[in-house]
This record gives structure tokens, sequence and C-alpha cells, in this order.
């Protein structure tokens, strides 16, 4: 008969822990021996538990709260070993130190990153499927849901401070340059100071120096007039003289 023989919920959670933390916290420390290594297992793996607690293929909570002990505890051992001399004391889970480790788990539990992660466990666990559910395959490449968001947060942080800073340091208003429709300045403006960089050299008459032939016409028959009425006054005065 199992020792745990009811769902597990956020409700009995506290129960759950106080009744196997003690004896998972003996049997860790003598294979650790390092309180801090100890407390970090039993954290990580009562979290654990508690996110598979749904799932299909979860048997005894007992048993799958052991594994995923075993796994963790192997791990830190690996990367942490102790000299084969040295025997580790045993240690008892003192009060003080259960109620720590309660409260870290709680904290976590309760925290908005967890309690999203829980809505898409639950939503794939409830999905009927024949094949794999996408969470599923996101867990099985390593990926867990909990680091996508903390991505997704960490995206957000970068935006909101690159954003912050282009425009309270370097005066940028908005994300993109104005585009050449929007803009408010004209070909001229745009074009003329652009000249000076070019290998082009334009001539041309200036306003000053261009008559037009309307005037040039009219310039030319006063001056003939003129002269054609000075010539019938010489001649005039010549025949009156003779």
């Amino acid at each position: 008969m199992s020792m745990w023989d009811k769902p597990l919920t956020r409700e009995n959670f506290d129960e759950f822990f106080r009744l196997f933390a003690p004896p998972a916290y003996r049997s860790t420390y003598r294979i650790l021996g390092d309180t801090t290594r100890t407390e970090s297992a039993l954290t990580e793996a009562f979290l654990e538990v508690y996110r598979q607690r749904n799932s299909d293929d979860v048997g005894d909570l007992v048993f799958l709260f052991s594994d995923i002990l075993q796994k963790r505890v192997e791990t830190l051992a690996l990367h942490y070993p102790i000299s084969e001399t040295a025997q580790a004391a045993s240690r008892v889970l003192d009060e003080f130190t259960e109620n720590s480790i309660l409260a870290e788990v709680l904290h976590r539990i309760d925290s908005t990153p967890y309690r999203i992660l829980e809505i898409f466990t639950s939503s794939a666990v409830k999905t009927n499927m024949r094949a794999d559910p996408i969470l599923g395959q996101i867990q099985k490449s390593g990926v867990s849901l909990f680091l996508i968001l903390q991505l997704i947060v960490a995206a957000i942080l970068i935006f909101v401070i690159t954003y912050t800073c282009a425009t309270s340091v370097f005066g940028i208003d908005e994300l993109a340059p104005q585009s050449p429709d929007n803009s408010a300045l004209s070909v001229e403006d745009v074009l003329v100071p652009a000249l000076d960089y070019l290998p082009l050299s334009i001539t041309g008459q200036t306003a000053a120096e261009v008559v037009p032939a309307d005037t040039t016409k009219a310039a030319s028959d006063t001056t003939a007039a003129v002269t054609t009425a000075a010539s019938s006054d010489a001649t005039v005065a010549s025949a009156t003289r003779g």
C-alpha cells in the first residue's frame, strides 16, 4: 500500500512535504555531505514532483519523488564528489531548515512564471491526442517552458532599456527613421547640397544675362527708328543751307 494515495494539490502539499522531507534529507545528506547541496536537491525534487503530479504516466507519487531525488543527487555527487575516506556524519532535518525549504518551495510554486507554466502543463495533459503534444516535444528537446518565459522577459527588458536609453541619451523619438515619402524636406533641399560633391561642371547664364527675345526685337526697332529720324533731320538741314 502506498504511503500517499491521494492527489497532490496546493492545499495538501504542506502535508506531503512534512511527511517525506525528513527521511529524504537524511539520505541525501549521507551521500552529498553538504547542507547547501542537500537543501538544493530537496527543493528541486519537491518542485519537480509537484509539476509532474498530473502527468499521464505518473503512478505512485512517492516513487516518482524518489526517482527525481535520486537523479538530482547523482548529478550533484558527480559534480561535487566527496573523498572516499571521508564519512559524512548523520544529520537530521531540524525545524528551522524544514520550514526554510518549505517556504522556498511554496514561494516558487506561487510565483507568476510557475503559474503560467502550470497553465501550459495542465492544458497539455487535458489534451487527448494520440501523438505527443507540443509541450512533450519541447520537454524532450531539453527546453523547458520556464526557460522560454525567462527569455521572453529578458527580451522585453532589453527592449525597454534600449528604447529608454535611445530616447533619453541620444534623443531618438522614433524606432525607425522617417521615410522619404513622409519627410517634410523638398527635393531641392535634398539635391542642391549634394551637387557640391558630384563631379559635374554646370554652366549657364544668370538672370541678368538672359534677355527675352521680344525685348531684343523692340530695342532693335527703336534704334532703327531713331537712326532714320536722325538721317531725315540731317537731310532737311542740308537742303535749307543750300
